[in-house]
């Protein structure tokens, strides 16, 4: 569910990948006009709210396994997004944050007794959202250790959130 203000939108409308050698279809833009006042939409009872603001995730204190509802809402004065990672069981703020900040161009292998690429599985996101805007994300959580992430640029540095700290790691059980 996407709350638009009044007002003309852009709406991409990206095509699927070509078949068989055909050429590659390009993408659409249409031009979709909100008008009037829309009711507000009625909050989803039992769902988990998640905040993101500068550089971190507010989020309950205990999560439980199985089916469930997020309402994530940006409560920051940056664009914010996440993506919800899982991670091996023992896995530690000070190695995600080494996995996060690697450089793969320096040419220095991430050490093998330290987390790598292949261990981090992306179970979930949730899409851009500008200040004070919120979404909902259905999740289904299995036990285990979980990482929320935001990629999303810094305006002043260029660098992703999550380089800035804006990792929240959490358990299910």
């Amino acid at each position: 569910m996407i709350d638009l203000a009044a007002g003309d939108w852009k709406v991409d409308i990206d095509r699927n990948p070509a078949q068989d050698g055909d050429p590659e279809p390009t993408d659409e833009i249409k031009t979709v006009t909100a008008t009037g006042e829309a009711a507000p939409a009625d909050p989803i009872a039992g769902a988990v709210d998640i905040t993101a603001y500068s550089y971190g995730f507010e989020v309950p204190d205990a999560f439980a396994a199985g089916p469930q509802v997020w309402h994530f809402r940006n409560g920051g004065s940056q664009p914010h997004f996440l993506v919800l990672f899982g991670v091996p069981e023992g896995t530690t703020l000070d190695q995600l944050m080494q996995l996060v900040m690697f450089d793969p161009s320096s040419g220095t292998p991430l050490p093998a007794s330290g987390l790598q690429f292949e261990d981090v599985a992306q179970v979930s996101d949730a899409q851009v959202l500008s200040p004070d805007q919120a979404e909902w994300v259905g999740v289904d959580l299995q036990p285990g250790t979980y990482a929320l992430v935001c990629f999303f640029p810094d305006k002043a540095t260029g660098q992703p959130h999550a380089m800035m700290g804006m990792i929240k790691m959490f358990t299910v059980s």
